[in-house]
């Protein structure tokens, strides 16, 4: 698997009618082919594009771009330690590197389980030692090509892994390996929201339809149900208040950014918000420090009594005050009468010191 023979008998295949699943627009064929157990391309409903899935006798190759035939994620289980290395049928290109899984010795290790997570950029890999790891395809700063990382390697289960399942409203993923643990693990942050075990292991494991109960079939063909309450699974300290390496990033970074659908990992980054709520702290008090110095200067010094009377108890009064309740007394008290007039009120907040100026130099 580690040439692009295989890889390149894909234009040779030829596909049976036969549907084997369908979901969202998309169609998946099988066809069994000559050395290689079985083939499953994804085709558009538009025909725009066309992924495949090629199984072969001693590895996966995985869709990841959009554009037919041009690259694959390859994984190979051969021991010791499974190499992953994108393909590029184009020109023959091939990047390769090769890892131990977390907490495995070389030896006896190998592939057993890989699945996409919800968006189809992230896989994950499972080995027969129990160990998690999330590939995405990151583009080098040195060469400015895209290629496949390793981006996080998760706490391993205590034996190898069996089944993994996809959740299909966020990116978290249920996992079982042959001891009979079960695991349910947000891609982003590493986040563990559900850790249990059955006396048998599971030969099938699926979320629920609305993605906070999961059910699965042992071995004996008993079938096992839990309910789970992780809304947030993806909201943790480490999200929050840490650099995270989101898809389609080249490296970690702290990241507000709101999301379109479940398909984009959320980014909840305070850091951000944190800084630019300082930021626009500071570059206020640069303005309305010198503005209420001289103000007050000129209220105690030069203001006539009867003014000063009158403006000094409702400065005091103002001070008082937090600035959110006046933001909310301007939101539901001035707002309704300057909402007509909303640009001469604007242009006044600009006009009116200028107006000052003149008026006190003419005075």
């Amino acid at each position: 698997s580690n040439s692009l023979e295989e890889s390149e008998r894909w234009e040779a295949i030829e596909l049976t009618p036969e549907t084997f699943e369908s979901f969202s627009g998309k169609q998946t064929f099988a066809a069994p082919v000559v050395d290689i157990l079985v083939a499953v391309p994804e085709v558009d409903s538009d025909a725009h594009y066309m992924q495949a899935s090629v199984i072969l006798e001693d590895g996966w190759v995985f869709p990841y771009t959009i554009k037919p035939q041009e690259s694959a994620l390859v994984a190979s289980p051969r021991a010791p330690p499974f190499n992953v290395f994108s393909v590029n049928q184009h020109d023959g290109r091939l990047w390769s590197t090769q890892l131990d899984a977390l907490g495995a010795s070389e030896g006896d290790l190998k592939l057993t389980k890989a699945a996409l997570i919800l968006g189809n950029t992230t896989m994950v890999f499972g080995d027969s030692r129990g160990g998690l790891q999330a590939w995405f395809v990151v583009i080098d700063k040195q060469t400015n090509k895209r290629q496949y990382q390793r981006i996080r390697a998760y706490d391993p289960l205590p034996s190898a892994i069996e089944t993994i399942s996809i959740s299909q409203r966020s990116k978290s993923f249920l996992v079982g390996d042959k001891g009979g643990s079960l695991r349910g693990i947000n891609m982003t942050t590493a986040r563990v929201f559900l850790d249990t075990s059955v006396d048998d292991p599971l030969a099938t494991l699926h979320y629920g339809r609305e993605g906070d109960g999961i059910f699965g079939w042992d071995k004996k063909n008993r079938l096992h149900t839990w309910w789970f309450d992780a809304p947030h699974a993806d909201a943790s300290f480490s999200s929050i208040f840490t650099p995270v390496h989101y898809e389609n990033f080249q490296e970690s970074k702290f990241e507000w950014q709101s999301t379109g659908s479940d398909e984009s990992e959320p980014k909840l980054s305070l850091i951000p918000l944190t800084i630019g709520t300082l930021k626009g702290a500071l570059y206020a008090m640069l303005f309305s420090i010198p503005v209420a110095i001289f103000a007050a200067l000129y209220t105690s010094e030069f203001m006539s009594p009867r003014l000063r009377n009158i403006v000094k108890p409702v400065m005091e009064v103002m001070a008082s005050l937090p600035s959110v309740v006046l933001g909310f007394v301007a939101a539901l008290v001035l707002a309704p009468h300057f909402e007509s007039s909303v640009t001469s009120v604007l242009v006044m907040v600009a006009i009116a010191p200028l107006c000052f100026l003149i008026a006190g130099w003419i005075w």
